[in-house]
């Protein structure tokens, strides 16, 4: 079976988090603080290649500061 590719890098800089951060801890940072539901959070983190949806650059800066990396990063460019 194929490994989903997804479009964002979200999953992969929340994996190299400090061991107590995780996708339940910044969901419920991303509620309080921002008021982002988990739901659309765990939507935005699954998003596949090929989806045509885009996660609006407002939320994916909040997602890079968060994760303290670049929007660049986030969108996966090699030379960020």
């Amino acid at each position: 079976m194929e490994k989903k590719r997804f479009k964002y890098q979200i999953n992969h800089f929340l994996s190299i988090q400090p061991i107590n951060f995780h996708a339940a801890t910044m969901s419920r940072k991303l509620l309080i603080e921002h008021n982002i539901p988990p739901a659309v959070f765990h939507r935005d983190r699954t998003l596949e290649e090929g989806n045509p949806d885009d996660i609006p650059l407002e939320r994916l800066e909040i997602y890079a500061v968060i994760l303290g990396v670049s929007t660049a990063q986030l969108l996966g460019d090699p030379d960020s």
